[in-house]
């Protein structure tokens, strides 16, 4: 299990920091090659619950969350999450959630490193349709 996390952090981090650079507010940095990120064991050190109107709901770390516009989040981290960038071998897994009974529609949601801030997570969430859609949902920070 812990490898498929190291697995599933890794990939999910490279396609989503290079691919959503241009809504995050900053350009993406080139990495050479897979192997250019920092090793990450897949320790989960921080977690946050984000309501879909951007307040938090839980996580000790959690320094502050907002909602930045339609299904588009900044969760900030104090310590020990910091300076939680890929390049640094950070890794962000993100989970929709109703944070409470019930059912949720169907709905994905990404992240990539903010953009100036470097201990904070992006994270953008969509429809079945592909369209933004305000989203409640965990983040999980690794290292």
């Amino acid at each position: 299990m812990k490898s498929f996390l190291k697995m599933l952090a890794g990939t999910t981090l490279v396609l989503s920091a290079a691919a959503l650079a241009d809504t995050n507010g900053g350009a993406s940095y080139p990495l050479d090659a897979p192997t250019a990120l920092n090793v990450n064991i897949a320790d989960v050190l921080c977690t946050a619950a984000i309501n879909s109107t951007g307040s938090k709901a839980g996580g000790e770390t959690v320094v502050s969350s907002i909602r930045l516009g339609l299904g588009t989040y900044e969760v900030k981290f104090g310590k020990p999450c910091t300076s939680i960038t890929a390049k640094n071998g950070w890794a962000r897994m993100v989970h929709a959630d109703t944070l409470n009974i019930g059912t949720l529609a169907s709905t994905n949601c990404i992240t990539a490193d903010r953009a100036g801030v470097p201990n904070a997570v992006w994270v953008q969430c969509y429809n079945a349709t592909g369209a933004l859609a305000d989203t409640s949902f965990y983040l999980f920070v690794l290292r």
